[in-house]
C-alpha cells in the first residue's frame, strides 16, 4: 500500500498552487460565514471522506491540505475543509473565541451539513485537525459516535500559558486516554509546539493503540537547518500528507 501511495504521489506531482475545489458557503446561528471547500472523487457510490479543520493561522488553502485534498480524491477518499469564520472576517487580525466555543460550534455545523449529504458514506467519516484545529476536532469527536476516525496533526502538547514548555498534551484534549476508535497522531521532529517526548508520552497512556507519524520539520513542516527549506519543506508535507491518506485507507477501505 506505501508503493501504491508513493506512485500517485509521483503521477499527480502535487502542484504547487491551490487545489481546485467545489465550494459551499453556510451561515452559522450567529449569522457568520463559513465556507467549506470540497474535493469529491467521482463516485456513484457514497464515498469516505474526512472533514479537516485548520489551524489557528493555517487556512484551508495551504499546501498540506491543498496535498492531503488531492491524495485523498486520487484513492477515493473526499476532503470537506473549512476556515474560522474569524479568519475569513479578518485574516490579519482575527482570533478564536474564548475557550473555543464558536469554533467548535462552526466544525459541528460543518459535520452536520457532511453528515446531512448523500454524497458521503456515514460510517466512513474521519474527523481531522490542526494544532488548534486540533483541539477543537477532538471535542467535535468526542462528541461524535458516528465518526470513524480521528487525526491529530501537529497536535497541541504545551502549556502554551507557560513559558517553560510543560506537557500538557491530555491537559489539551481532555478524555484523549479513554478514546477506543482509530487515532492518528502526527508531529514533525522540531516541533516546538508538540516535542515528540511529550507526544509519545501521550501515546502509551492512551486506551487505543494510536498510530504515531514523526516526520521532519516544525510546526509547519519546515527546517531551518537545510541546505534547501522549500524543497525540504515540500518532502516533509508529502510525507504527512500520505502518513495521514494511509492511516484513513487502513480504516475505511482495506478493512
Amino acid at each position: 500500500m506505501l508503493l501504491r501511495l508513493v506512485l500517485t504521489l509521483c503521477a499527480t506531482m502535487f502542484a504547487l498552487t491551490a487545489f481546485a475545489a467545489d465550494v459551499v458557503n453556510l451561515d452559522t446561528p450567529r449569522g457568520a460565514k463559513l465556507e467549506l471547500l470540497l474535493d469529491i472523487p467521482a463516485s456513484d457510490k457514497p464515498v469516505p471522506a474526512i472533514l479537516i479543520a485548520p489551524g489557528q493561522g493555517y487556512h484551508a488553502r495551504l499546501p498540506l491540505f491543498d496535498r492531503i485534498a488531492e491524495l485523498a480524491t486520487a484513492n477515493g477518499i473526499a476532503v470537506v475543509r473549512f476556515n474560522w469564520s474569524y479568519f475569513t472576517a479578518d485574516s490579519k487580525n482575527g482570533k478564536p473565541s474564548e475557550k473555543l466555543v464558536r469554533e467548535i460550534e462552526e466544525m459541528e455545523i460543518a459535520r452536520a451539513w457532511l453528515r446531512n449529504s448523500k454524497k458521503f458514506d456515514p460510517k466512513r467519516i474521519a474527523i481531522a485537525g490542526k494544532s488548534l484545529g486540533s483541539i477543537v476536532a477532538w471535542q467535535v469527536f468526542e462528541r461524535d459516535a458516528e465518526a470513524g476516525a480521528l487525526l491529530l496533526l501537529t497536535p497541541v502538547c504545551i502549556d502554551t500559558s507557560k513559558e517553560s514548555p510543560r506537557d500538557a498534551t491530555l491537559d489539551n484534549y481532555t478524555g484523549l486516554q479513554s478514546v477506543n476508535r482509530p487515532l492518528l497522531l502526527l508531529a514533525g521532529d522540531s516541533d516546538t509546539l508538540c516535542p515528540t517526548e511529550f507526544l509519545y508520552a501521550a501515546a502509551v497512556r492512551l486506551k487505543t493503540s494510536p498510530r504515531v507519524v514523526v516526520v521532519g520539520g516544525d510546526h509547519g513542516f519546515g527546517d531551518k537547518s537545510a541546505k534547501d527549506f522549500e524543497k525540504t519543506r515540500s518532502a516533509n508535507l508529502n510525507l504527512a500528507a500520505r502518513s495521514s491518506i494511509d492511516f484513513v485507507l487502513k480504516h475505511f477501505i482495506q478493512r
